[in-house]
């Protein structure tokens, strides 16, 4: 099987919305003097933060699957897969030693050979015999020990 590339520029424009939204929420609270409006500008900068850490690059090949963002590419083997979580826009891959491979769900990856890399995705999950859970800490984790360069 031939590498596959998927970028994900939804989760990416996402983020920078959100970011841009919170900080205008915040300059209203403060030209209001309102507190509450800066607390919930605050929490909506805060959020933007986690779309913008969970966008970048999927990459499925024979080996395994790497994550490419802007906090450094992590790649896990597929041998290695022993857990599978869903949350809200993210898959998290579990390894048997507590490492963990966060990656973007597939609904928002883009690339000519979307489908074909969905279906090598869950193809090779399925190979190992891993059901999808449904948790909400695949929503709000990060990849851990999984980090190449």
């Amino acid at each position: 099987m031939e590498k596959m590339t998927m970028k994900t520029t939804t989760l990416f424009i996402l983020g920078v919305a959100l970011f841009i939204f919170g900080a205008w929420i915040i300059g209203l609270g403060i030209i209001g003097k309102s507190p509450v409006t800066v607390i919930l500008g605050a929490c909506i900068f805060a959020f933007s933060f986690l779309p913008l850490f969970t966008s970048g690059t999927v990459e499925i090949e024979d080996a395994g699957v790497s994550v490419t963002t802007l906090l450094g590419r992590h790649f896990l083997r597929w041998e290695e897969a022993k857990t599978l979580l869903a949350g809200n826009g993210n898959v998290l891959i579990g390894a048997a030693d507590g490492r963990r491979l966060v990656v973007p769900a597939p609904s928002y990856w883009k690339g000519p050979k979307r489908n074909e890399a969905m279906k090598q995705f869950f193809l090779k999950l399925q190979e190992r015999e891993l059901a999808m859970k449904p948790d909400w800490r695949a929503s709000f984790l990060f990849s851990k020990g999984t980090r190449v360069r």
